[in-house]
């Protein structure tokens, strides 16, 4: 007779430990863990389940399998066991030996009365795989779904197949119909989300949603909240109508007129963003404290249509502003100070109304300075500055951390080193920058450029990474990116500034999660992501543009060992490129912007521990010196 097997004391705290690193989607540390457990008991049942599951998440169907043919082997009468090697050997292609395997473990789950085992579940499983091998088996798995919806109507999984179905035969209607009952109870499943977004691209589904939802007393919220779900998932265009209507079915509350500002920023339709910020302001019972709305409302209102990137500068009428010292010396505009108190009579706790009313203001502030409205965006910020110092915690610790941050930098900037005046100047006398936040140091400043004064032009494109851009990418900022790109003139000069957030976030959780064996290997799939979007770009004979990549803003000594290393990974991808298309250029900057063998920023960078200060410019005018390029006719 065999003893029992003795588990080691080292096993338990160990899968607790993995456990927890898998809830914080530290998938790397979890795999690991597990690993580590495998080696003290490679039995151990329920950690072989943790880590086969753990490795089909993140996409590594072949290691997965690997682990599930050994535990197969090891508990063949397990029902668990053989369910989960079934959805191994489907992932991975080997779709007769899944429907094999998924046939066995109905029959031992029956046999065995397993507690697991769910015949509904299993006959989804079997249909999913069923419709994989398409053909004639996609019939069959049809019939397997009706079977299942017969028996339970509101069996998620049975429906999601359906949706699939129906999707195939263009009956975009009853899928809709079903993804709405399914975000209720499964709004975080990222594959509902994706089908939504997909089904509102349809015709007629956004009027079909907005009847579904109907008038009653929650229609509000489920609009914003299906609108979220489309801006993020490739329905930008028809997230506007739903934010819309949501807005304009709450008139007065902040947190709607918000939203719906932030959806039309993304196709940059600034005059809108202000017509429902001054809508908002009229219409709201929210007040804040040293604030008075008349005034905003006359410095938002009177701006033509933005037609043009520069019709807004044109018509603000910059003058220049006196620069402060300091953020707590007052400031006044050179074309008219606005006599409004900075310094707020008391501290206020704001509620989240009023924070949301903050936010509005805020990104009004943004939208002005990067549609080239100097002079309004420094007359909003007096406007909005005893409010803001009036409260308790700092904005940026708050809800509206975001569009804090943005006043904060244009705040800084204006105070700091203002554009000079006038920003006008004839279309073929601009440059385009075009990145995240870290373009609008640059923005409104001036370059000389073979013999040519020119005014550096921000085309903000709000928390864009290069990863967004992937061709399977379907995340709002692509959305954005491909607007602003559309928004250039014909043969403009641009300057690409992107990959900040993507080596200070995005590169790390890729690794983090299991998504790439290192941070190299990350790298180079990134760099394959730009360099196509890149020479995609620059081939585009319509828009005939020319295109300058800066290297990725190296501001942060936390990020720095990552951001040198790819911006000479993208130096060296650029630098092949040139010799086959001359309109793209690597803007050789990077080691200008370092010092002390690359380990530290510049000192004359030194701006708001974010960004780099505007005197990155002089690098860059002497980089596009260097290349000794012909300016005029269409080019600049």
């Amino acid at each position: 007779m065999a003893l029992p097997k003795v588990q080691s004391p080292l096993v338990a705290p160990l899968l607790q430990k993995a456990a927890e690193k898998e809830a914080l989607q530290h998938f790397k540390a979890a795999a690991f863990i597990y690993k580590q457990v495998l080696d003290i008991d490679g039995e151990h049942k329920d950690c072989l389940t943790s880590c086969i599951r753990l490795l089909l998440k993140v996409g590594r169907n072949k290691e997965a399998l690997e682990l599930s043919d050994r535990a197969a082997a090891l508990y063949p009468e397990d029902f668990s066991q053989l369910y989960l090697h079934a959805i191994c050997l489907r992932d991975c292609g080997r779709f007769e030996e899944a429907l094999d395997e998924l046939d066995h473990a109905a029959q031992v789950g029956k046999q065995t009365g397993d507690k697991t085992f769910d015949e509904d579940s299993l006959k989804v499983c079997k249909a999913r795989t069923l419709a994989r091998c398409g053909g004639p088996y996609a019939h069959a798995a049809a019939l397997l779904i009706s079977e299942v919806l017969q028996a339970n109507p509101n069996q998620d999984g049975a429906l999601l197949e359906y949706v699939l179905i129906v999707l195939q035969r263009g009956l975009a209607a009853d899928a809709t119909r079903i993804l709405l009952r399914l975000l209720v109870n499964n709004h975080g499943n990222a594959r509902v989300r994706d089908l939504f977004g997909q089904c509102l691209r349809e015709e007629g589904m956004v009027e079909l949603v907005c009847s579904e939802v109907g008038d009653t007393a929650t229609a509000t919220s489920a609009l914003a909240f299906l609108a979220a779900i489309a801006r993020d998932h490739g329905a930008v265009n028809q997230s506007l109508i739903l934010f819309r209507r949501a807005a304009e079915s709450a008139p007065g509350v902040p947190t709607h007129a918000l939203a719906y500002m932030h959806a039309l920023e993304i196709v940059q339709r600034y005059s809108q963003v202000l017509a429902v910020a001054v809508a908002l302001l009229q219409q709201t019972k929210v007040e804040i404290p040293d604030l008075a709305y008349e005034p905003v409302i006359e410095i938002l209102a009177g701006l033509p249509e933005q037609h043009a990137p520069l019709r807004w500068a044109e018509a603000d009428g910059w003058q220049g502003v006196i620069a402060c010292a300091s953020p707590d010396t007052k400031g006044s505009a050179a074309n008219g100070s606005s006599g409004m108190r900075e310094h707020p009579s008391s501290q206020v706790e704001y509620s989240p109304a009023q924070l949301d009313v903050l936010a509005i203001l805020f990104t009004c502030i943004k939208v002005l300075y990067v549609g080239g409205a100097i002079g309004r965006t420094y007359q909003l910020i007096q406007a909005v500055e005893p409010a803001r110092r009036a409260s308790v915690k700092p904005l940026h610790t708050t809800m509206i951390r975001n569009e804090a941050a943005y006043h904060g930098c244009v705040l800084q900037l204006l105070r700091a080193q203002p554009p000079p005046s006038p920003l006008t100047a004839p279309s073929q006398h601009a440059i385009y920058l075009c990145g995240d936040s870290h373009c609008l140091p640059g923005g409104w400043q001036r370059l000389s450029v073979g013999g040519r004064d020119v005014v550096v032009v921000p085309n903000l494109v709000t928390g864009c990474k290069i990863w967004h851009l992937r061709e399977k990418g379907s995340f709002y900022p692509k959305t954005a990116w491909a607007n602003t790109v559309a928004s250039l003139p014909h043969g403009a000069w641009v300057i690409f500034m992107f990959g900040e957030i993507d080596c200070r976030e995005g590169l790390l959780l890729a690794v983090d999660k299991l998504k790439y064996a290192d941070i190299q290997e990350a790298m180079g799939v990134l760099a394959d992501i730009y360099m196509e979007v890149l020479t995609r770009t620059v081939r585009d004979r319509d828009r005939d543009l020319r295109i300058f990549v800066h290297p990725v803003p190296p501001v942060l000594n936390e990020t720095r060992h990552i951001v040198t290393p790819f911006n000479d990974l993208m130096r060296q991808r650029v630098k092949q490129a040139e010799s086959q298309n001359d309109r793209l250029r690597w803007l050789d900057v990077a080691d200008r912007y370092l010092c002390e063998n690359r380990s530290k920023l510049n000192p004359k960078l030194n701006f708001d521990g974010t960004h780099m200060s505007p005197a990155f410019l002089q690098y860059v005018n002497a980089a596009l010196e260097d290349m000794n390029i012909a300016c005029g006719q269409a080019s600049i």
